[in-house]
């Protein structure tokens, strides 16, 4: 292979090379520009403080960062298990999460039933409820 042909070969290979380039950037330009594209399933969210805010205002992010926050912890999951007059709570994993200060006898049969054979509650929110429900 003479001189030329071996420029001809490396300007090639080198065009192709830009070629590939490129095309990666495309991609990851559409593909970053796609995910600013999504609509949410709602147009509101609940800031830290209960208020009831619409995307479209003008709001800060420590309320978007408390709505991101209250969401996860809308989902956690506990479980009350009743022993010996005892509530004890775990978390979603198993873990001990706290032991629940509840006089059982207030608590209506029902519902101790239903801790004998462990309830689950989803979000803190709700757990607090229930526990504030028999709070002595």
């Amino acid at each position: 292979m003479d001189k030329n042909e071996k420029i001809a070969v490396a300007i090639g290979a080198a065009v192709l090379v830009v070629l590939a380039l490129l095309l990666f950037a495309i991609r990851e330009y559409t593909r970053s520009n796609d995910d600013n594209d999504v609509v949410p399933e709602t147009d509101t969210f609940i800031t830290d403080d209960n208020r009831t805010v619409d995307v479209h205002e003008n709001v800060s992010a420590y309320d978007v960062n408390n709505a991101e926050v209250k969401v996860e912890e809308d989902k956690k999951l506990f479980y009350l298990k009743l022993d010996n007059d005892i509530i004890t709570i775990y978390k979603e994993n198993g873990d001990f999460y706290d032991y629940a200060r509840i006089d059982t006898k207030s608590v209506p049969e029902e519902v101790l039933g239903e801790l004998k054979m462990g309830m689950e509650i989803t979000g803190e929110d709700s757990l607090y409820e229930f526990l504030q429900g028999y709070a002595d």
